[in-house]
């Protein structure tokens, strides 16, 4: 079987990874197939999923999450245990997995269409190939979902993001969500220094790319010293922004991860779903079962919960002051570093 991958991102290095058995050709628009951003959550059932794949990826384990007050007030720790890691190092073990691939960077998928029983692509590079499977793993923006015409549309979400590394440590073993009038801070520990990011509702500053920290100072939990010792060049920002019709493709022309059913990161499940689906739409490739199957349920009501958590962690106005009202009930004093 030869599967044409388009995105070498989480989703479709994990595809890779679980094909290594088959012929893979990876795509991938942008001249190196490297990490993009800095932190992200990982789940149990992801882990478990990237093992079986066989990738490996280091980092900081967490016994669950904590979500609390702009002050540093705390909400008991909901047990959700996980692992902590970096982008980049996800993505070189993933490109270390999948190293049977053929990969081309710098190229994009121009036109495909049937082709005897497959697919037939016309590359960017001017290269045609005639593959059995081919999958859209390019994310929100996925060109291969708006060739196949399937209506799916980016919505902006109502915030704006940033994020950034520091090499300082947190006051906390676990990661932490502080909620304010239309901001938010998130504190993720690593191996080595913290993962931070920061929504607000308000219109992001003309530099786009520097967060506005002011805004920010009357955090707890140390947040405002953490946010000033990441180096202003190494922000990395975006809005956010769901898909508003999830769109899984066609049998031969499948969709995963962002490209499917991107959703807001409110709930930190996008790279874990991406490689769930990668690991199941590997299995239906190979025999075992029909993609998405039970996926897109799951899929939709993550999407409907993660929207619910940003209308709730970015309110404003008087609907903030009764969230946090009937948070303070349950939160404990703010923590001492």
């Amino acid at each position: 079987m030869h599967v044409l991958v388009v995105g070498a991102g989480i989703g479709g290095l994990t595809l890779a990874s679980a094909l290594r058995e088959h012929r893979v050709t990876l795509v991938e628009r942008r001249p190196e197939a490297t990490g993009i951003g800095a932190g992200l959550l990982l789940h149990r059932r992801a882990l478990d999923a990237l093992e079986r794949v066989g990738v490996r990826v280091s980092g900081r384990p967490y016994p669950g999450l904590s979500l609390g007050l702009a002050d540093g007030r705390l909400l008991p720790l909901a047990a959700k245990p996980g692992r902590a890691v970096s982008r980049p190092a996800l993505h070189a073990a993933l490109l270390r997995a999948a190293a049977h691939a053929n990969l081309h960077t710098s190229c994009v998928v121009e036109t495909f269409d049937d082709c005897d029983g497959g697919v037939r692509a016309t590359l960017s590079s001017g290269q045609t190939l005639e593959v059995d499977v081919m999958v859209g793993a390019d994310g929100l923006g996925s060109g291969v979902r708006r060739q196949l015409g399937l209506p799916a549309r980016r919505r902006y979400a109502g915030a704006t993001c940033w994020r950034g590394i520091t090499q300082q440590e947190s006051p906390h073993d676990h990661p932490v969500e502080l909620w304010g009038d239309g901001l938010r801070i998130g504190i993720v520990p690593l191996l080595e220094g913290t993962y931070l990011y920061l929504t607000s509702t308000q219109p992001a500053p003309p530099e786009r790319s520097t967060p506005p920290l002011a805004r920010f100072d009357h955090f707890g939990c140390d947040a405002p010293a953490l946010l000033r010792s990441v180096p202003p060049s190494d922000w990395a920002h975006h809005d956010l922004e769901e898909l508003d019709t999830h769109s899984w493709g066609h049998p031969r022309v499948p969709l995963l991860g962002d490209a499917a059913h991107g959703f807001t990161p409110n709930l930190g499940e996008g790279a874990a779903q991406a490689i769930l689906d990668a690991e199941h739409l590997a299995a239906c490739l190979q025999g075992a079962g029909r993609y998405p199957g039970a996926r897109r349920g799951r899929n939709r009501r993550i999407a409907l919960a993660s929207r619910w958590m940003g209308a709730l962690g970015q309110a404003t106005g008087g609907a903030a002051r009764l969230r946090d009202t009937v948070l303070a009930m349950f939160a404990t004093a703010p923590a001492q570093a």
